[in-house]
């Protein structure tokens, strides 16, 4: 303790409480990182529910077309099946 009755300036509760103040710092910012990181991936989530619903409906109107055995059009044929792959179904045809 110094004359004056104060204490030093190293044990100043507002110097020990620096550290911790730092601490909840950096605990507020990652919160908020994790927050965004969140929001971002439900984004990324629902559009490619989107994609994967149009993709869908890319493969219903795709396969509704003649085989090219039936005078269909190999183009259409190759591109139903990659659209199918990618959805994870069995191919037809």
């Amino acid at each position: 303790m110094q004359p004056d009755g104060q204490l030093p300036r190293s044990h100043s509760p507002y110097r020990r409480a620096a550290p911790i103040r730092d601490v909840l710092r950096v605990a507020a910012q990652a919160c908020a990182q994790f927050a965004e990181v969140e929001y971002e991936s439900d984004q990324a989530r629902d559009e490619a529910d989107e994609l994967r619903e149009l993709l869908k409906r890319v493969e219903k109107v795709l396969t509704s077309e003649p085989l090219p055995t039936d005078g269909g059009s190999w183009a259409v044929f190759e591109l139903a099946q990659q659209v199918q792959q990618a959805l994870g179904q069995p191919e037809q045809g």
